[in-house]
């Protein structure tokens, strides 16, 4: 089968009815986790190229963990879910040292769990959203319990905690947008004001 071929063939099998999507896309809570799960694989991808360079920065590290939580803050309140149930404070145990030989591969396993997790909520939104299935938000729940556990365990490889992570994410959106969220201020940051806050200890 060619490339032509082919594609006439998916299009045979893909969602077309457009009169549901455009009801469902129409609803606020499905365009905020649409918007939850854009923002939670663009940050995740950029993660991923992060740590496959050895010599990667750190603080830009902790500043994605940060942002995934963000975003993950989106879908905790559409869906309802009790923050203190998502965001746990308990840090993981049995962290190895900083700079140990293990440092890089324990952060690619924890990036490994982020891509699982991810993977698996962007897959009940698509059954939801593209093929009219009741949104299972327990798994949704369970799924982003699990992703707040990788990323505080890959915060602590990096010396730093859940709530600091939290807290500098905000901080550095403030310095950003101040109050409010505007598209200009989202084009146009000042990288080194937003360094200064993600370099504070």
């Amino acid at each position: 089968m060619n490339p032509k071929e082919y594609i006439k063939n998916v299009l045979v099998t893909e969602a077309r009815d457009m009169a549901p999507l455009q009801e469902r896309f129409a609803q606020i809570r499905n365009i905020r986790i649409l918007h939850s799960l854009t923002g939670l694989g663009s940050e995740l991808s950029e993660v991923q190229e992060m740590v496959e360079n050895p010599r990667f920065d750190g603080v830009n590290l902790k500043e994605e963990m940060g942002d995934l939580k963000w975003y993950m803050g989106i879908m905790v309140d559409e869906l309802k879910f009790d923050p203190d149930q998502v965001f746990s404070n308990n840090e993981p145990g049995g962290i190895v040292a900083y700079g140990s030989v293990n440092q890089q591969a324990e952060l690619q396993h924890q990036v490994h769990g982020m891509v699982k997790a991810i993977g698996t909520i962007t897959d009940i939104a698509k059954k939801s959203l593209f093929y009219g299935k009741e949104l299972n938000t327990a798994e949704i729940l369970n799924q982003l319990q699990k992703l707040d556990y990788y990323i505080n365990y890959s915060l602590r490889l990096y010396g730093q905690t859940s709530a600091q992570a939290r807290e500098r994410n905000i901080e550095k959106l403030r310095a950003r947008y101040g109050e409010k969220f505007t598209e200009a201020a989202a084009l146009e940051r000042n990288l080194e004001a937003e360094r200064a806050i993600l370099e504070k200890k």
